[in-house]
Formats: structure tokens, C-alpha cells, sequence
């Protein structure tokens, strides 16, 4: 359990950073909260490090919830400025990218639409010649 860490006792790689930041984005982006979230970070910036204080501070109670390396690793990844840079740098490209998914998906569901459509027509135009 950690009671208490600063960032200067564990240096968490360049690896790992990304690896947790990977996983934030992706959770915020699946659950549709973009534009909450880098809102937060955003205003979050300045007090990044209090903040990482606090994530260590209530590590006990979250490492119920949560894997304690991850939360001590997260902890240490927010305290400085850059890396929340970073974060919203890649949650607004994940972002981008969810977008045009999503645009392809609507359009692909709008050509099957349009498809069945003209079937449909055909079908009836040819039962009307069969009559």
C-alpha cells in the first residue's frame, strides 16, 4: 500500500507513460466524455501536481477499486504539466479519429439504406411485369 510518494521516488518509463495515458483516452473517448474531460485537464494544468498529491493521498481508498501501482504510476504521470500536454494531445486526436469512424459508419449505414431501397423497388416493379 502507498501512504505517501512523491515524483522524485520513482521514475515511471516513457513506456508505461503512454501506456496509461493510452488507456485514459481510450476510456474517455468510448464513454463520449471529450469534451468534459479535456476541460478538466485543461483547468487542471496549473494545480497538476496538487493533484497527483491527492491521487496519492486517497491511493488506499482507490486501491480497493484499482490496481495500486497503477494508481502510484498515474500519480506520478500527472504531476507534471508536459505529460497532461501529452494527455490532451492524444485524447483530441482519438477524438478526430472516433469522428471520422463514426462519419464512415453512418455513411456505409446510409448506402445499405439506400440499397435495400432499390431492391425493394425492383422487386415490386418485377412482381407488377410477373402480373
Amino acid at each position: 500500500m502507498v501512504l505517501y510518494s512523491s515524483p522524485g521516488n520513482q521514475e515511471v518509463s516513457e513506456e508505461r507513460k503512454l501506456d496509461i495515458m493510452n488507456k485514459i483516452t481510450d476510456r474517455i473517448v468510448r464513454h463520449g466524455l471529450v469534451t468534459p474531460a479535456i476541460f478538466f485537464f485543461q483547468m487542471g494544468k496549473p494545480l497538476a501536481f496538487i493533484g497527483s498529491q491527492s491521487v496519492f493521498m486517497a491511493s488506499p481508498f482507490l486501491g480497493a477499486i484499482f490496481d495500486e501501482q497503477l494508481i502510484e504510476d498515474f500519480g506520478h504521470v500527472m504531476s507534471d504539466r508536459e505529460n497532461v500536454e501529452v494527455l490532451l494531445t492524444m485524447l483530441e486526436e482519438k477524438d478526430i479519429a472516433a469522428q471520422a469512424k463514426l462519419k464512415e459508419a453512418k455513411e456505409q449505414l446510409k448506402l445499405e439504406k439506400q440499397r435495400k431501397k432499390e431492391e425493394k423497388r425492383l422487386a415490386k416493379e418485377s412482381r407488377q411485369k410477373d402480373k
